[in-house]
């Protein structure tokens, strides 16, 4: 079964994909933005396709038109001097996104894109859970790992890994008709109980690392995820 899921994966990543018949417009408005161009990526895997750039329209505004044919996928935009910020792109004919130069990811906003809005909410958290790891496992350094201090702060750890892990699965049920719950979903390692041993620990992970992730839908290897969760297994 394992062998038949990667022979699979193999021939998605050689298959080509039907276009869009809607053409899809992107506007963002960069508060105290400085740079006179933006530009436009698509994914594909860990690389990055240069797809559009656009000059300033006036003072800190950029828009972008993806013509009928373009690439579902996640995409990534670039505002100058390394500041750049993910988006999702689906069926939503128009993408608004506003932001501060200086906190772009922290800014994000859309009025109209409700594929944007739950991915940004989604990022949010796991840069949250990212610097609430970092914290625990900087203390845990401090401890041997024979002491009860040390297993507490694990435990903390691993509670952190289930919650958000809760929150992408919870998310992915509620919006199942959106592309954006399958990246949340496919970024989101399995957990196992704390109980088991290493090997079970393996074994649980095995069983259940490619259960949730879409592997028919082409669209996921438009995305950083699926590499990840290919080297993670």
């Amino acid at each position: 079964m394992k062998i038949f899921r990667f022979f699979f994966l193999f021939l998605l990543s050689l298959t080509s994909v039907v276009g869009n018949a809607k053409e899809v417009k992107i506007t963002l408005e960069v508060l105290q933005g400085f740079s006179p161009q933006a530009k436009l990526y698509l994914y594909n895997g860990s690389d990055v396709i240069l797809i559009d750039s656009s000059k300033q329209v006036s003072p800190g505004l950029y828009s972008f038109m993806l013509d009928s044919g373009y690439q579902q996928g996640v995409y990534r935009i670039d505002i100058g001097k390394n500041t750049s910020f993910d988006i999702v792109v689906s069926n939503e004919p128009l993408i608004d996104i506003s932001t501060v130069v200086y906190a772009p990811e922290d800014s994000l906003k859309s009025d109209f894109s409700v594929e944007n809005q739950i991915f940004w909410k989604y990022q949010s958290k796991k840069r949250e859970k990212k610097q609430h790891s970092w914290l625990i496992q900087s203390l845990m350094d401090f401890y041997s790992e024979d002491e009860m201090f040390f297993h507490l702060l694990n435990k903390e750890h691993e509670k952190l890994n289930a919650e958000l892990y809760s929150y992408a699965k919870k998310v992915s049920q509620e919006h199942d008709s959106l592309l954006v719950s399958k990246y949340i979903i496919i970024d989101q390692k399995p957990t196992s109980p704390s109980l088991l041993n290493a090997d079970e620990i393996s074994n649980y992970l095995v069983d259940l690392w490619w259960d949730d992730v879409d592997l028919q839908d082409t669209r996921m290897i438009y995305a950083p995820f699926l590499q990840a969760r290919l080297w993670g297994f």
